[in-house]
């Protein structure tokens, strides 16, 4: 070849090269970018609390295990057609067990921001009477039981400023001075832990407290309460009777727990008969 044509011959190739590296400059630049790396995993995987739980217990005879980080739910349907739990350490320690509930509800939350999430453990005996056993279980220093307490069921809520709760609701005023058992008064109770304890912390949730109190106050009508302001006394017809007792019962009761007791009170003189008005508020109390 001559050196003509060989000049020729590699000018050819650089330009082929250029024109090559700029076609794929531009594929890069407009088309083909490549995809951002995927975000670093969590090194545990945390459980969110479910919004509404759903029962672990197996339709039928048998159990279900799951594992919450270091703690361990064994729930079973037994030949009593119950529902048993078991919570255990990751070490095989037995921190809980009972076997007397028709639904066992778990919910996995971190509830004091420790970055280690809390084991709430929810033993529904089922019946009008809405009882259930809450147990929360911490993983902090040790795995270990918390606390247990009787209420409603338990939901995990959170507070305005982001925390979360424990909402649950008291149960020791049903049926109540004679009112049907979905009449009586069932106030909320939130629980915060706090330095390793549950804290009440109903204060924080007047919202929650005033919405319900709306509800209850259309309870009221007008005629009904007249005639129970003007009872004169535990027999009379106007009385017991009344519509109006059980649900100026719920809204004191509400505003007591809500820590505003003198709201409670303004209710009380405001619908309830004067003959026994310091009587009811010292049992709402």
């Amino acid at each position: 070849m001559s050196p003509k044509a060989l000049k020729i011959l590699i000018g050819v190739v650089v330009v082929a090269a250029v024109v090559a590296g700029l076609i794929r400059w531009s594929r890069l630049r407009f088309h083909e970018a490549p995809a951002p790396a995927p975000a670093a995993q969590p090194a545990t995987v945390q459980v969110a609390e479910d919004a509404e739980p759903k029962s672990l217990c197996p339709q039928e005879r048998g159990k279900v295990v799951k594992t919450y980080g270091v703690l361990e739910l064994t729930v079973e349907r037994n030949a009593d057609d119950l529902c048993a739990y078991e919570v255990r350490s990751s070490k095989g320690a037995k921190l809980a067990e009972d076997e007397g509930g028709l639904a066992v509800t778990a919910q996995f939350a971190d509830l004091d921001a420790d970055a280690a999430d809390e084991l709430i453990v929810v033993a529904d005996s089922g019946g009008s009477g809405l009882h259930a056993d809450t147990l929360v279980f911490t993983q902090r220093p040790e795995p270990h039981l918390i606390d247990k307490y009787d209420g409603c069921a338990t939901r995990v809520e959170k507070a305005a400023d982001g925390r979360r709760a424990l909402m649950t609701c008291a149960l020791q005023m049903n049926m109540m001075d004679g009112v049907c058992n979905g009449c009586s008064p069932r106030p909320y109770i939130y629980y915060m832990l706090e330095s390793g304890k549950l804290v009440r912390r109903n204060n924080l949730f007047t919202s929650a407290y005033d919405k319900r109190i709306v509800a209850e106050q259309k309870d009221i009508r007008p005629e009904d309460a007249e005639a129970f302001l003007k009872s004169e006394n535990k027999d009379d017809r106007a009385f017991w009777d009344a519509e109006t007792r059980s649900a100026v019962m719920r809204i004191a009761a509400d505003y007591i727990y809500s820590g505003r007791e003198a709201k409670a009170k303004e209710v009380i003189e405001k619908y309830w008969p004067a003959w026994d008005r310091e009587r009811i508020l010292e049992d709402l109390r």
